[in-house]
C-alpha cells in the first residue's frame, strides 16, 4: 500500500490458469502467507515469502468445484471446508494431510457463507454455513458444525438461525471484547442484518 492510498497500488499477478473463482480465505503460517482459491478447477494455494508469490503447478484439490472455502484448524494441522459447487448444496470438509473428503450436508440451498472457529475451545475449529434459499425442507438459515470426534471425520449439525436468516454472508469476530467470538450476518431475501453473540 503506498503512503499516500490516492496515489497507484502495486500489482502482482499471482495466476491466470483458473476459472469461475469465487471466494479465498488467507492463512499466516509465521514464516509465509498462504492465499487459499476456490474455482471451478478446485483449490489452489499460492504462498507468499520473501516479497515473492509461489505458484504452485497443480491444484491441492481437483474434481470439485468450490464457491465458498475456508481453512480451519484440527489442533496444529489445517482443514479446508468449501460449499460445492459454487452457491452449491454441499458443506464438505477436506481432513490434513490425506484431503479426505466428507460432506457433511448436502440441504444447502445457494450456499453463500462460511466461517470458522473454535467457538468451543475444543482444538477443533467449528464450521459456520449459511445458505439464502429454501432447500427442499422449506429452510434457510445458518448451521454450525461440530465434530464428533478427534480426528474430524465426524460432524453434527446445529441450527444457529432457522428460518430467520436467508443468509448472504457472515462473519466471524469478538464485537464486544469479551474474549467470545459472535457471528455477524446478513440476509439478502430476509432484509436484515443479525448479531450471534457468543455465549462459550
Amino acid at each position: 500500500m503506498p503512503n499516500n492510498p490516492t496515489e497507484p497500488w502495486k500489482l502482482s499477478l499471482i495466476d491466470q490458469t483458473m476459472h469461475l473463482t469465487h471466494n479465498f480465505d488467507m492463512v499466516d503460517t509465521g514464516a509465509s502467507e498462504q492465499l487459499y482459491i476456490g474455482g471451478k478447477e478446485g483449490i489452489k494455494v499460492f504462498s507468499y515469502e520473501n516479497e515473492n508469490w509461489n505458484t504452485p503447478d497443480t491444484a491441492m484439490i481437483t474434481g470439485h468445484s468450490f464457491g465458498e472455502v475456508r481453512v480451519g484448524q484440527i489442533d496444529d494441522k489445517r482443514f479446508v471446508t468449501g460449499v460445492e459447487p459454487l452457491h452449491g448444496n454441499e458443506l464438505t470438509v477436506y481432513l490434513p494431510e490425506s484431503n479426505q473428503r466428507i460432506v457433511l450436508t448436502d440441504e444447502l440451498n445457494q450456499g453463500h457463507a462460511l466461517a470458522t472457529e473454535d467457538f468451543l475451545n475444543s482444538g477443533i475449529d467449528q464450521i459456520v454455513v449459511g445458505w439464502r434459499n429454501a432447500n427442499a425442507n422449506q429452510e434457510t438459515g445458518i448451521k454450525i458444525f461440530v465434530a464428533a470426534d478427534a480426528k474430524g471425520t465426524r460432524w453434527k449439525g446445529h441450527w444457529v438461525d432457522k428460518n430467520g436468516m436467508a443468509c448472504e454472508d457472515l462473519k466471524v469476530a469478538d464485537l464486544n471484547g469479551d474474549g467470545k467470538m459472535d457471528i455477524v450476518a446478513a440476509g439478502r431475501d430476509s432484509h436484515n442484518l443479525k448479531i450471534y453473540w457468543g455465549k462459550q
